[in-house]
């Protein structure tokens, strides 16, 4: 049974977010996964499903993963 995180947890920005194992790490330590980034372009179809591992994983936590190279994620907000 995966842990129920209050609105107000801390959050985690995840770089290299492969299939999650910081996101499952600070989930189990009460943090929030909201945003991951992940995309080799050398392997997309490992990142694709990598990416897909993910979302199956951290979706109930409002978890969004952005599949770019962390060079060209626009990080402005």
């Amino acid at each position: 049974m995966k842990p129920t995180l209050p609105a107000n947890a801390p959050i985690l920005v995840e770089l290299f977010s492969a299939g999650g194992g910081v996101a499952t790490a600070a989930v189990l330590a009460g943090i929030r996964p909201v945003i991951s980034v992940e995309h080799n372009p050398q392997k997309p179809e490992l990142s694709k499903a990598m990416i897909n591992q993910h979302c199956n994983n951290f979706m109930e936590y409002g978890s969004t993963v952005l599949q770019q190279t962390v060079q060209t994620v626009n990080w402005e907000i």
